[in-house]
């Protein structure tokens, strides 16, 4: 996702923020794992992603 183009990078990454996830962006959104980060982990960023785009659609 390019957060320019939506310019919802900010938001974004302060829902996350909030829920204990970590991301980075400058031009794009980008996700790292940590070497002791789990499936767990990933599918609850996901979770948490699609939480956000279901807020804003309302």
């Amino acid at each position: 996702m390019q957060t320019n183009e939506f310019g919802l990078g900010r938001p974004l990454l302060g829902h996350l923020r909030a829920q204990g996830i970590l991301a980075t962006s400058v031009y794009t959104l980008r996700f790292v794992t940590h070497r002791d980060g789990d499936e767990a982990g990933i599918d609850r960023a996901i979770a948490e992603i699609s939480q956000f785009f279901k807020q804003i659609q309302r």
